[in-house]
């Protein structure tokens, strides 16, 4: 089973919030403020993730049939090592969805915060194509941008999305 590279869905995730400056008004206003990550569907990993369940399955239904000491030792020792990565993959994204946020400032700057600390950039809104584009560390990205009550949604492409809810208080 592959390893998970938390560094593509940390790129993914930098490469959805990249910025333009807000032509209306309105949208201005909702997204200026203090966001965290709620919630992530990157396909890639939910299908990672189901292949290394189902694989690790199916180790364990052919461990009771097995009598070879050695092949035991083996399937055991795959079953082990694709639930490490199965509970870092999980741990990685827990922290990422606890510790990320992104903070767009009314001037048109950002900062996003993440596991390696603060990054700073800009962004800007475009109303007409709804938008979103960002500057990081000389990185542009632009991403569709959706709003539903006190939720942000950014859709990365047709079927990998991350929504976001305000920070209050801050």
């Amino acid at each position: 089973m592959r390893k998970f590279p938390f560094a593509l869905l940390t790129a993914i995730m930098s490469i959805g919030i990249l910025f333009t400056a807000c032509n209306s008004a309105g949208l201005k206003s909702q997204l200026i403020g203090k966001w965290k990550i709620d919630e992530m569907h990157i396909e890639y990993y939910l299908q990672q993730q189901e292949y290394g369940e189902k694989q690790m399955k199916t180790l364990q239904d052919s461990l009771p049939l097995l009598t070879d000491t050695a092949k035991i030792k083996l399937y055991s020792a795959q079953i082990e090592q694709i639930s490490s990565q199965l509970e870092a993959f999980r741990s990685s994204r827990d922290s990422a969805l606890k510790k990320n946020s992104w903070e767009f400032l009314e001037d048109g700057k950002f900062i996003a915060t993440e596991n390696d600390g603060p990054r700073e950039g800009i962004w800007s809104y475009d109303d007409k194509l709804g938008m979103l584009f960002t500057v990081i560390e000389n990185q542009t990205s632009s991403v569709k941008v959706k709003f539903s009550s006190d939720t942000m949604v950014l859709q990365l492409d047709s079927v990998n999305y991350m929504k976001f809810t305000p920070i209050k208080g801050k």
